[in-house]
């Protein structure tokens, strides 16, 4: 990592899945949701959306390998996906809430004048406002909305084009190097994964300043 992942960055953006929130504790999460769910009277409602979560995961592997096209008509079923997904995976990211220090770091970089994005394959807003983030981000991006998934830079491009920077001004957090990595690099943008580049987001705070007197102030 350099001695200031920071210096000349403009906008940081953060992928969501696996690096605002751990996927280990999501899918042990999901699993007692499931669990509650099935013992509030709704087993098969519970077995079917577990069963479609995990079809999900495998289908995505599938089509990221496949240069991450995604098919004619997946556009189309993203509103009833989301919808789908408020009977385990909300309340289950709500259960574990934000990777610890992530709060402090969008606080930081929002108090240090950065701008905060977060670049995702998928739609997240939901999973965000879940997380009590939903105030932290100054835009949200899904390369689904573009027919991709990472490792295709095009979402990359586009939140450096709506930010009107250049490419190399925008650092990605990811957890991920064969699709946060790839995809940040293939659009001119730098990027840190999580557990390779850096431990944890403490890590990263260290080089964001601290809030002034007068920051303190406004932020009370």
């Amino acid at each position: 990592m350099a001695p200031d992942p920071f210096l000349g960055i403009t906008a940081v953006s953060f992928d969501v899945d696996g690096t605002l929130y751990s996927d280990r504790a999501l899918s042990a999460a999901v699993a007692a949701e499931s669990l509650r769910c099935a013992l509030a009277g709704h087993p098969a409602e519970s077995l079917r959306e577990l069963r479609r979560l995990r079809r999900f995961r495998r289908e995505v592997e599938l089509l990221r390998a496949d240069r991450g096209l995604l098919p004619a008509g997946w556009r189309s079923g993203i509103a009833r996906r989301l919808e789908s997904e408020t009977l385990l995976l909300l309340p289950a990211i709500r259960r574990i809430g934000p990777a610890a220090g992530v709060r402090a770091l969008l606080n930081g970089l929002r108090v240090a004048g950065r701008i905060a994005v977060a670049v995702s394959d998928f739609e997240s807003a939901p999973r965000i406002a879940a997380l009590g983030l939903g105030e932290c981000f100054d835009r949200i991006y899904a390369a689904e909305a573009l027919g991709v998934l990472k490792p295709d830079a095009g979402v990359f491009r586009q939140a450096a084009a709506d930010l009107r920077i250049p490419a190399g001004a925008l650092l990605h957090l990811g957890n991920r190097p064969d699709t946060d990595g790839r995809a940040a690099l293939a659009a001119g943008c730098r990027s840190l994964i999580l557990g390779r580049d850096f431990p944890s987001f403490g890590e990263l705070l260290r080089f964001i300043p601290p809030p002034t007197g007068a920051d303190r102030t406004a932020g009370t």
